[in-house]
Formats: C-alpha cells, structure tokens, sequence
C-alpha cells in the first residue's frame, strides 16, 4: 500500500533527486495519480487501467511522467458512482466533481476532477479521471502491482490489471495518427501528440508479438473510427501514423505547419520527460519506429528486424529519391536510420505486390 509519506514534500524532494530538473509538482501529480489507482482497486471497483500511467506500471524503466488516469470500466455511469464517493479520504483526495465537456463524437465516456492540496506550492490541485463506459476488448491483459520508485510502500501490495505491451501499444498507435484517429493538430493539444509518439517509440522496444499488436490496432481503430463516423481505413490510420513520423526528420521540408506544431509540443514535452531531456533528435529515433510498426501492421508482417549496433550500414543507402533525405540521419543516429529504411523496404515491397497484382 502507498505510505501517506508519499505525499509529503520531503518524500517528494526526494524523488526530484533522482529526477533531476523535474518540476516538483509534476512529481507530485504522478503519485497521486497512482495513489488514485490503488484506491480505485481498493473499493473493489473493476477496471481495466489503460493509458500512460499504466506504462509507469507496466514498464519498470518508462521514461516519461503522467498524471491523468484512464480506465475502462463495463458498466453504467450510475453503477460507477457507487464507488467514487469511496477514494475520498481527506488525506489522500478531499473531494471530486464531474467535469462536463462537450463531446463531439459518440465516445462513451465521463472525466472527474479529484482534488487534493498540494504539499509543494500549498494550494488545491486535481488529477482528471477519465471512464470509458465499454467492455474492454484488449486481446491480451496482464495482472501489475502498483509498485514505483516514485512511490513509497508498506505491507500488502494492490494489483490493478492492465493491457499488455503488445496489446496497449496497437492501441497508442491509433492515438499517433492526428488526421484520423489521434489526437488532432490545432486544438492546442500538440504535446499529447508527442507523449503518443514517445509512447509508441518506446513501447516498440518492449513489443515481442507484431501480430497481437496488429489485432489489437485493429480492435481500437475500428472503435475509434465508428466514434468518430467518419469513413478512415485500417490503412488510412497506418499511413497517416507513417507520414506522421516522416514530418519530423524532414525538419520542415514537408508539412512545414505541423512541423511547426510538433517542434512546439516537443518542447512543451520536455517537462514530463524524465530529467526534462527531450529534444528534436531524440523525437526522430522515436519516430523512426513509430514508422516502422506502422509498415509491419499495414503490411501483415510478423517477423520484425531489431537494430544491432553490429550492424554495418556504410553501403547501405535508402535509394527512392522521395525519402533520400533520411540517409542524412545515418550518421547522427544509425538506429532511427535502420527503423525508417526498413519502414521504407516494407512500403515498396507492398508497392511492388500491388502493382504486379494490377498487371
């Protein structure tokens, strides 16, 4: 169980110092944020906990901090307000509210503000809880413990399930695709789009079965498309998570605008990072994976290359002069290199089928 020393500005501090440069109260939102967790399972509430956090969980050395809690929950609103009047202990979360947002697609789901008062700057602050009213159709889950370094613990351990890394990564590549089923450009939300590109890049390296990663894409974008109701493919939301991941190597010479807005939500990034280090180098190694699944999910590959330093790419070269530019990456970064020209491969290759099905 979470100590209420977790809470203090001490333990806090503390924390800080293994993060360094970190805002303090970011720090605070993240245990919090796992705080809400456990006691979400303690009221004997069933959920299935998604989302970044989760990684916190799932992925001993995730990178990067969250602070916002999404779960699914297989029920009515009204059955989940039985059990949220129960996380209000007046030590950990004092009180909640629903927080009323106009929804303009038909997602069914709900978003409460639970308050607590911050031991870092002294005034009241919140972590956004966001339901999901569905059954959860995650082709693999596994059993976690809320256990983190952020965090400090005494006694019996909770457990909270949550998807699996093949399974939650096909589900944060719907989320990388602004022009279909992500998060969109222009809402002023553009460092949620890198959180998911951090994500995706990062969860790739963990990610053992293509396959259940492709079924479990498929699952999440045909519920995000029918949301949405728009007429986007399978395919549509592959390419659009591919030249996606394109825009930032090339730097502003294609999609200068969302270059533009993605430079602006990598910065803006950089602070949930740990130790604030994310800049436009790093991004680049991330999508260069992000590319890549892509290619294997469209492409219905399961046999997957890893990068192996080993490797020598001297006289390797990616030769279609609309994606030249990339060789440029080689030397400052041969592993994001290696991810895009078999991102490249795959996507000629599917090229190639297509045309002699044609003929």
């Amino acid at each position: 169980m979470i100590k209420k020393s977790s809470f203090s500005k001490k333990w806090i501090i503390s924390r800080r110092k293994i993060y360094k440069r970190n805002d303090p109260s970011i720090i605070e939102k993240a245990i919090r944020a796992l705080s809400l967790v456990e006691k979400l399972k303690s009221s004997e509430m069933s959920f299935v906990f998604k989302g970044g956090t989760s990684l916190l969980l799932l992925l001993k050395e995730f990178n990067r901090f969250s602070i916002d809690v999404d779960i699914i929950f297989n029920g009515k609103p009204e059955d989940l307000e039985k059990f949220l009047p129960k996380i209000i202990d007046g030590e950990c979360f004092t009180h909640y509210e629903k927080d009323i947002r106009k929804n303009n697609n038909n997602i069914p789901k709900s978003h409460f503000k639970f308050f607590y008062n911050s031991t870092i700057n002294n005034r009241e602050n919140y972590i956004l809880l966001d339901v999901l009213f569905e059954k959860e159709n995650y082709p693999e889950k596994v059993v976690v413990p809320i256990e983190h370094n952020l965090l400090d613990t005494e006694g019996r351990t909770v457990e909270v399930v949550v998807p699996s890394i093949d399974s939650i990564l096909g589900d944060k590549l719907t989320a990388f695709a602004p022009n279909t089923t992500g998060i969109s450009y222009g809402v002023g939300k553009e460092a949620e789009i890198i959180k998911q590109l951090f994500d995706v890049g990062t969860l790739f390296d963990h990610c053992e079965n293509i396959s259940m990663v492709r079924t479990s894409f498929n699952v999440t974008a045909q519920k995000e498309i029918g949301y949405r109701g728009n007429r986007n493919s399978f395919e549509d939301v592959l390419n659009d998570a591919f030249d996606t991941s394109l825009i930032i190597p090339y730097r502003g010479a294609v999609g200068s605008e969302k270059f533009r807005k993605l430079q602006r939500g990598i910065t803006s990034f950089s602070s949930y990072a740990f130790n604030n280090r994310f800049n436009l180098d790093q991004a680049i190694n991330k999508a260069s994976k992000a590319a890549y699944l892509s290619q294997l999910v469209l492409s219905n590959i399961n046999d997957f290359e890893r990068y192996n330093p080993s490797i020598n790419l001297e006289k390797i070269f990616i030769e279609n002069p609309k994606y030249s530019k990339l060789n440029r990456i080689k030397k400052t970064d041969p592993e994001a290199f290696f991810y895009f020209k078999k991102a490249i491969e795959l996507l000629e290759e599917k090229k190639a089928t297509h045309g002699r099905r044609k003929t």
